[in-house]
């Protein structure tokens, strides 16, 4: 039943080989069911030669085929053991022993060529496979014209029987082989019909068309999609001066042309480049055109290429770079210095106003690590800042925020404010990228500390003072008061934060105020 089925399955008109190595399968399947069949139809099995003839070409027959099966060799290997067994190995022996080159089996020397030409090509392998047969042929003639007597293992009641099979075996195997390469072939042209309409799908999904220029006809040629690019008709042609007039930039294409068809052959120019054209749709569109030249005996006479829109992408690269522009101006405008940090490697990336807070130039301290940057942190802060840290890995805040005091390089300290939040994180959850700014306020803090000073010697003085004192805004509204709880007649809660002249009577308010102004 499986002899059956195999049978079927090498004859098969619908079989298609999906590669060489499953061709490479079925040509020895073919081989060996030819020698089975061979040897049973002449039920040779009586005599142990022929016995011993079967099992030594079967067997490394089917070792091959197991050998292709798991890959042990290469398949160009593979396929010239194959045709080594069949040519050396089975019709060598066969045409020896069934009377030389008048045996019928010598037409199958045909074989082992046809083999190598339809996995192989027309190659110096081939050539070598023929060169081999014709040395058999000359070898079987040599030894014919010298008288040698070939022996004859068939009996001469079966020679008539013996030549028809052999011929049908021969036609059967050549059909066989037929079949195998019109069916490889069908697959090819299915393989590169579906690769076709992927590209063609694949072109119309990234809006991508071939066009041609032919320099002699001065020419240009447009597919279907090329033309919905360009705005043009089914039927409507333009000469090279007429294409030119899409472009912006119309003496950059031009120069590209130029070059293109100058160029000398495996030193060819190229044409890889984006434009800007204006449509037949009065519509401004980015497009990548792709060239390259054609040339007949070494000149170039035009060029192949492909164009694709590009405008979607285009306009995003331009917004996203005047957005990083005006990023750049917002950055440079509050004077706002940016770190990157890598947590995972320890890399920080700062930009130019970062390096300026400290007095470097960026060549001076880049490239940076975390460690690096613990040189330029004032050491009394170290720690303040580490620790804010750690409350941020640690959840306690939503983001980084720490003043620290950083080492300038002519050696005064400057104030930053530190800033930062993790954007990015590892596969496995680790924080990878953390992203903040330093903001330099030293001038904030110096004139804190001035107020802080100015402050303690203003409550110093107004305690040094004896009287009953009390701090009025210039609106009249109180802010402090110094005297003991015994000279108040009133708690302060009475009087903090309002005006006096809601505190006193209308009089002694009109008079207070009053004297206000001829003090002031």
């Amino acid at each position: 039943m499986k002899l059956i089925q195999q049978i079927k399955k090498l004859l098969s008109i619908k079989e298609i080989f999906l590669s060489k190595e499953k061709m490479l399968l079925r040509f020895i399947d073919l081989s060996a069911l030819l020698v089975v069949s061979y040897f049973i139809t002449f039920s040779l099995f009586h005599n142990g030669l022929q016995l011993f003839l079967l099992s030594l070409f079967l067997v490394p027959l089917f070792s091959l085929r197991f050998a292709v099966i798991k890959k042990v060799w290469s398949l160009r290997l593979s396929l010239h053991l194959l045709i080594g067994l069949i040519c050396i190995g089975f019709i060598m022996p066969m045409i020896y022993f069934t009377g030389g080159l008048r045996s019928p089996i010598t037409s199958w020397l045909l074989l082992p060529p046809l083999v190598s030409i339809l996995l192989i090509g027309n190659n110096r392998s081939t050539k070598s496979w023929f060169g081999v047969v014709l040395l058999v042929l000359i070898l079987f003639s040599v030894l014919t014209q010298l008288n040698y007597r070939f022996p004859n293992l068939i009996e001469e009641h079966l020679k008539t029987e013996h030549v028809l099979l052999s011929n049908i075996g021969l036609i059967i195997s050549v059909f066989a082989l037929a079949l195998i390469a019109e069916n490889w072939k069908n697959n090819v042209l299915l393989s590169l019909e579906r690769t076709k309409v992927m590209l063609e799908k694949s072109s119309e999904t990234a809006r991508i068309g071939t066009w041609s220029i032919d320099f002699e006809s001065r020419k240009l040629k447009c597919n279907k999609l090329a033309r919905e690019i360009h705005g043009l008709k089914s039927n409507e042609e333009l000469s090279i001066e007429e294409y030119i007039h899409f472009f912006q930039d119309k003496e950059a294409y031009l120069s590209l042309l130029e070059r293109v068809k100058s160029s000398i052959l495996n030193k060819e120019e190229k044409i890889d480049s984006e434009f800007q054209i204006l449509t037949k749709r009065k519509e401004l569109v980015w497009v990548r055109i792709i060239g390259i030249p054609v040339f007949e005996e070494k000149e170039c006479v035009g060029i192949y290429g492909l164009i694709q829109d590009i405008n979607g992408r285009k306009s995003a690269e331009i917004n996203l770079i005047k957005e990083r522009q005006r990023l750049d101006y917002v950055i440079q405008g509050a004077k706002l210095g940016t770190w990157e940090w890598n947590i995972q490697t320890g890399e920080i990336i700062f930009n130019e106003q970062w390096a300026s807070f400290i007095g470097y130039n960026p060549s001076e301290i880049f490239p940076c690590s975390a460690d690096d940057l613990r040189n330029y942190v004032y050491p009394a802060d170290a720690k303040r800042a580490e620790d804010a840290m750690t409350d941020y890995f640690n959840g306690a805040t939503d983001f980084y925020q720490c003043e620290m005091r950083m080492i300038h390089k002519e050696g005064h300290l400057i104030w930053l404010l530190v800033q930062g939040k993790v954007l990015t994180w590892t596969e496995d959850g680790k924080p990878l990228w953390m992203y903040g700014t330093h903001y330099e306020n030293t001038k904030e803090k110096q004139l804190i500390d001035e107020l802080t000073k100015s402050e303690s010697y203003a409550r110093s003085l107004i305690e040094s003072i004896p009287d009953l004192l009390f701090v009025l805004t210039q609106e009249g509204i109180f802010l402090d008061y110094k005297a003991q709880d015994q000279d108040l007649y009133s708690q302060p809660s009475f009087f903090l934060g309002k005006n006096f002249r809601d505190v006193f009577p209308k009089k002694l308010g009109q008079q207070i105020d009053k004297e206000i102004a001829e003090a002031i």
